[in-house]
């Protein structure tokens, strides 16, 4: 079957066997013998009724396209898409529902159904209606963004695609170009804040579900900074509640991270990062058990000049440390380090800058000499002596107590109450005969300890 009218033309499928038993409202609603159909808004079809023929299972859609109008035959259904194409289903046995394709530049303008046949009127692509084809305005350079082989501006105008900025161009368009989208709505943020769909309370158009709000207190992170509902104290434009959430360490729990603390003056004696006031102080006395004095050292092998006792053959040695050795022109030296606490004893006799592998013989007394020459050093440890230990010096350093042996106040018998002072050094092998004396040994400079509880 032919028809005729200006730039269409008419095309028939199937078998022609009696009138059509169907009618169409205002190309919305169809209703046919068997399967009503019914276009609606966004341009969803409906149907009901019969289906043995599958004439009421409506095909789905292609992202971006909407029914235009519905026509229903005997047992089949037809409807034209907003690009164009018929799509038919439902009972094929006259070919009813096998759509003829299209020449490039034509399109199906409007359908009808048959009881075994299907109708389509034909007319050509020019959506805006200046009597050129589509394809060829697009050619010469009219928009198609999208690269549909349709008019950006008809895609508007038709509802096919959205503008919600009124600047003829779709949406999609826009963001793929870089228009921002943040929650990915396939909406610009700006078209969602001036709607009103999404809040922007810092007035920067963007939603403020996509701005950062760290605690999820329905405000962003930039309006409680900026109004002072929030604290920065790094400035790094966190809220401190989020960094400290978030694992920055705040150990006495007033909601300030610990650095911040520290960088406005909390304590920090060690430079840990933690302020004092939460480190171990097992004795009380205010002070962290990691910066605890240890000891005081003393009796140094500097000689006269320096104010101290001279060493045996003249021999001059650094501040600090003992008298020279065969390896070691500054000389040995013996430092206290830990906690010198009978209830938390942490103390630890550190030795270093002796001959690689020499012994030491570690030892305490219980009055202290400003020096008095003993082999190739000075003794500054008499009264009572305790021998603590022997060690053997790896690269001339090595300590007490170590590898789990017994803690210093118990190797010492240091007086279970009260306040005990009580004096440490190192005495070593040194190997040389020709360094000094013949007798091979020296000794660290000398250590001085309060014990407390």
């Amino acid at each position: 079957m032919n028809g005729s009218g200006t730039g269409c033309s008419v095309v028939s499928l199937g078998r022609a066997i009696a009138a059509a038993k169907h009618v169409v409202l205002l190309a919305l609603i169809s209703v046919a013998w068997t399967a009503p159909l019914r276009a609606q808004a966004p341009g969803a079809v409906v149907a009901w009724g019969r289906n043995d023929y599958g004439q009421c299972n409506v095909p789905s859609l292609p992202t971006g396209l909407r029914y235009e109008s519905v026509a229903g035959g005997y047992f089949h259904s037809l409807a034209l898409r907003s690009d164009g194409a018929v799509v038919a289903w439902g009972d094929n046995g006259n070919g009813q529902c096998n759509v003829p394709s299209l020449p490039t530049g034509l399109r199906y303008e409007s359908v009808a159904g048959g009881d075994y046949h299907s109708l389509g009127l034909i007319g050509t692509d020019d959506c805006d209606q200046n009597g050129v084809n589509d394809e060829l305005d697009i050619a010469a350079g009219a928009p198609d963004c999208n690269l549909n082989l349709q008019l950006d501006s008809c895609e508007v105008a038709s509802g096919t695609a959205a503008d919600c900025n009124f600047n003829n161009i779709p949406d999609s368009c826009d963001i793929a170009a870089g228009a921002p989208d943040c929650n990915l709505n396939q909406v610009l943020d700006t078209c969602d804040v001036s709607s009103g769909t999404s809040l922007d309370i810092d007035l920067n158009n963007i939603p403020d579900e996509c701005s950062l709000d760290c605690n999820g207190n329905g405000i962003s992170d930039a309006i409680e900074l900026s109004s002072g509902l929030a604290q920065d104290c790094n400035s790094n434009q966190i809220p401190d509640n989020c960094d400290i959430a978030g694992g920055l360490p705040d150990c006495n729990q007033n909601s300030i991270p610990d650095a911040c603390d520290i960088a406005t003056g909390a304590p920090d004696c060690d430079g840990d990062l933690v302020p004092d006031n939460c480190e171990l102080d097992a004795n009380l006395d205010l002070i962290p058990d990691d910066c605890q004095d240890g000891g005081t050292p003393y009796c140094f092998g500097v000689g006269p000049a320096g104010g101290g006792t001279a060493c045996p053959c003249g021999n001059i040695g650094t501040a600090g440390n003992g008298c020279p050795n065969s390896q070691n022109p500054a000389g040995a030296r013996l430092d206290a380090v830990g906690l010198p606490s009978r209830i938390a004893d942490t103390l630890v006799l550190q030795g270093s800058g002796m001959p690689a592998q020499a012994s030491v013989l570690y030892f305490q007394g219980t009055v202290q000499s400003n020096g008095a020459a003993f082999g190739d050093g000075l003794r500054c440890v008499n009264g009572f002596t305790v021998r603590l230990g022997y060690r053997m010096n790896v690269n001339g350093a090595s300590q007490i107590p170590s590898g789990g042996s017994t803690a210093l106040h118990l190797a010492g018998q240091i007086p279970a109450v009260g306040a005990a002072t009580r004096y440490y050094q190192g005495w070593y092998r040194d190997q040389s005969a020709s360094f000094c004396s013949t007798l091979r040994f020296n000794l660290t400079n000398g250590v001085a300890v309060v014990w407390v509880p």
